[in-house]
């Protein structure tokens, strides 16, 4: 007999080892999901990036509150809660809420701030006068990600539940909760006794630790087999896990009621629903009503049962009096207190433009579905101030076009991205006034006129560095400027200039800044069509081009996206990173899981880019994008105007050292819109780059160390300048192409004549 009692035994003990260590490894599994940004159900969630300021940083006050604003924070002195800030004087404070960012938490409660005249940041110091180095301002969460299967949750650490509320649930739920090892011997005689006089299982009489078990790792399964797995685990779960731990877990999984298709998960979600409040706002009454829903949600939900849950409050209530958690004063004073209910929104999503993106991004790296069921977290490279000044500049450009228009009403999208990296931190793919969801950023395909002309002139700028003999251009290359003709396919074809005004001669230079059509044609011709469509192709168009000369005027088809970061190999040196939304992903255990690659792939000689950045910057400074200078943005900048044929689109494409940004502005259904690249998209890459660069250190274009030669020409004809020259530029040669002739025109007599035809315009008024 002895022996049997110990073969039982050991058997006993081994199995429950078996058990217990398989049941760690499934519950530490479990506490990977202990985190605020998930949801039992994985959905996908995604943010934006976060902001980061330091010590002697540069932040004008414009800066400050847009970025704040672009990052959920609300203005309010003093700040006292989570997201809020006050700006007095050149004292900035503001209330960080906690945040689990990656790489660790960073400081999260109240800050001070304070700058200098200049706006520079002087010092950074918390309420018990610590300073800091820098802090950061949280990302925004742009949206949950779900699939069919629709859940709310978000999770809140026990230490962000109100103590009232724990309180209730544990007086309500299970009132020896602290004391007991995982169940009550009370409870199972209670339920035992009831299932003994129904005659089948209908009272479980779990406790807290009981009720987690079932839900996270058993399943509803009614029987005296999954009540004895269901003991066996919450045993494990006493022995692994502290009090605190366990109450933070069952708080977030327990459900708690139905929004249409969406189920209400985790105590942090019921008090949107119900209160429209955080959960840390709740007062002790709201606490005891949520206690008070838990064991039937539809039966007791407050919108559709208000009394009942009334009586329900106080049931609570009285418990907690019973068991000492709360005075018989408090009970009265919040029993005393109205049900009042406010239904929270539903969370919507934030930038859905910039998400669609996202999610395509996520598909090519990760596959079909990831994000939808994988419980990923996806880290953004999307700047909130960048895309909240993008957002003002796409709606109030094209308000101010509205009226003056061919066609109503107006649309416009913007793309921009960091150069030094390739990240996209801003995507507008129409106003915002507008409801159709058509993402004209990343899917309206039309076509780009003269701003393609950026992709002839790189490869002009690249052509000494040919091998196959083909013609070699300079800055100052004369190019024909007459009338011609070309026959395409049995189609006799003109190009033409606008205003039909033609230059006879002019340099390459030139013909960029004035956009001169026939003599980009001509020199498209002399390039070989095919090598600009393969330089477009490894600066990243996808649209498909055909050889044809109309190429060159961008005849084709392509997406503002594809212009705006198909230009970065310019300011980038010739080199180019692919671009990407994706600054981080993390999997449904926080753990990393993908990044975007950071490679490099050489599309230019970097003294070829610096000379097609070069002559892209003459557009601005000379040329018909003269515009941005007069509108304010004076730091060194780069770009191209597009217009097509009778005006249907408008784009101006550029860059400076820091963002590519590309515009396009025109009419959804393709109809005339009456506007040049000047007039319709110019103003909007302005008024956006003007904002980007507040406050940001001025930077200019990188020159390459070495295999450039530079010599100061004039502007008008390309020749040496000489003293007289109105207007001389510092030009760059590769070398065996630098200009070696002397301007030879008489400026004085040019002067002169120019007076003379003034004078003689005005005798005829």
């Amino acid at each position: 007999v002895i022996k049997c009692i110990v073969i039982v035994a050991l058997t006993v003990v081994f199995l429950f080892l078996i058990f217990y260590s398989t049941a760690r490894v499934r519950l530490e599994k479990v506490l990977a999901l202990r985190h605020p940004r998930k949801s039992w159900k994985f959905p996908g969630l995604v943010y934006s990036d976060w902001a980061e300021w330091r010590v002697g940083q540069r932040i004008p006050p414009i800066r400050i509150k847009k970025t704040l604003k672009a990052h959920g924070f609300a203005k309010n002195n003093p700040p006292e809660n989570p997201r809020e800030y006050s700006l007095v004087g050149n004292i900035l404070k503001i209330r960080i809420p906690p945040f689990d960012y990656p790489d660790g938490q960073s400081y999260s409660g109240l800050v001070g701030i304070e700058l200098n005249r200049r706006w520079r940041i002087i010092s950074i110091s918390d309420t018990a006068g610590n300073y800091l180095s820098a802090i950061r301002i949280p990302p925004i969460l742009l949206g949950r990600i779900h699939d069919e299967d629709l859940i709310l949750a978000d999770y809140a650490r026990f230490h962000d539940i109100p103590d009232n509320l724990i309180d209730a649930v544990v007086a309500s739920e299970d009132h020896a909760f602290w004391r007991h090892g995982g169940f009550t011997v009370e409870g199972i005689l209670r339920a035992t006794k009831r299932n003994v006089a129904e005659g089948r299982i209908t009272q479980g009489g779990s406790s807290i630790t009981q009720q987690l078990m079932k839900n996270l790792i058993l399943t509803p399964e009614r029987s005296i087999r999954r009540k004895a797995i269901e003991f066996a685990w919450s045993i494990a779960a006493e022995f692994m896990l502290d009090k605190k731990t366990i109450i933070e877990l069952y708080l977030n999984q327990i459900y708690l009621g139905q929004e249409g298709s969406y189920s209400i998960v985790g105590v942090g979600e019921a008090a949107r629903f119900y209160f429209d409040r955080p959960l840390e706002k709740l007062s002790l009454s709201e606490c005891a009503l949520l206690a008070g829903i838990i064991p039937a949600p539809a039966r007791f939900s407050p919108f559709g049962n208000p009394g009942m849950v009334k009586r329900r409050r106080d049931n609570v209530l009285d418990d907690m009096v019973e068991y000492g958690f709360i005075s018989k004063a408090q009970r009265d004073s919040a029993a005393a207190c109205e049900v009042r209910l406010k239904r929270g929104q539903r969370p919507g999503i934030k930038h859905p433009d910039y998400l669609e993106l996202v999610k395509r991004d996520i598909k090519q790296a990760l596959g079909e579905g990831a994000l939808y069921s994988r419980g990923l977290t996806v880290f953004t490279t999307l700047d909130p101030y960048l895309q909240l000044c993008a957002g003002e500049a796409v709606d109030s450009g094209t308000a101010a076009m509205d009226s003056i228009a061919f066609n109503y009403p107006v649309q416009a999208a913007l793309v921009a991205a960091r150069v030094s990296d390739g990240r996209i931190v801003a995507l507008v793919g129409g106003r915002s006034d507008n409801e159709t969801e058509f993402n004209r950023a990343l899917d309206a395909h039309r076509q780009p006129g003269s701003a393609f002309k950026i992709f002839v002139y790189a490869t002009a700028a690249a052509s000494p560095f040919r091998t196959d003999g083909g013609n070699i251009y300079s800055p100052s290359t004369i190019l024909p400027d007459t009338p011609s003709v070309y026959f395409v396919k049995d189609t006799v074809w003109a190009p033409r200039n606008y205003a039909d005004e033609f230059a006879g001669r002019i340099t390459v230079r030139r013909a960029l800044e004035r956009s001169q059509n026939v003599a980009t044609v001509n020199l498209a011709m002399g390039l070989g069509l095919e090598n600009i469509i393969a330089l477009a192709e490894n600066c990243g168009i996808e649209s498909p081009m055909k050889p044809e000369p109309s190429l060159a005027l961008g005849a084709f088809e392509v997406t503002p996206f594809e212009m705006a970061t198909a230009c970065l190999p310019l300011p980038g040196g010739g080199m180019k990173t692919e671009p990407s939304t994706i600054r981080l992903v993390l999997d449904h255990m926080n753990r990393p899981i993908y990044e975007s690659p950071r490679y490099e792939k050489k599309i230019l000689r970097p003294e070829a880019a610096y000379i097609a950045t070069h002559m892209l910057r003459g557009v601005i400074n000379y040329g018909r994008g003269y515009d941005v200078r007069e509108l304010g943005l004076l730091r060194p900048a780069a770009g191209k105007t597009g217009t097509t044929n009778d005006e249907h689109d408008s784009w101006f494409v550029g860059f400076t050292p820091e963002y590519s940004a590309a515009v396009w502005v025109g009419i959804d259904d393709n109809s005339r819109l009456g506007l040049t690249g000047t007039k319709g998209a110019l103003p909007i890459w302005t008024q956006f780059m003007l904002a980007a660069h507040e406050g940001v250190p001025y930077s200019d274009f990188a020159r390459p160390d070495s295999g450039l030669i530079f010599r100061w020409i004039d502007e008008r004809n390309g020749m040496l300048a000489k003293a007289g020259c109105p207007v001389q530029i510092e030009e760059a040669f590769i070398p065996g192409t630098e200009q070696t002739r002397v301007c030879t025109v008489d400026h004085e007599a040019e002067a002169d004549s120019i007076e003379a035809l003034r004078q003689e315009i005005l005798d005829d008024d």
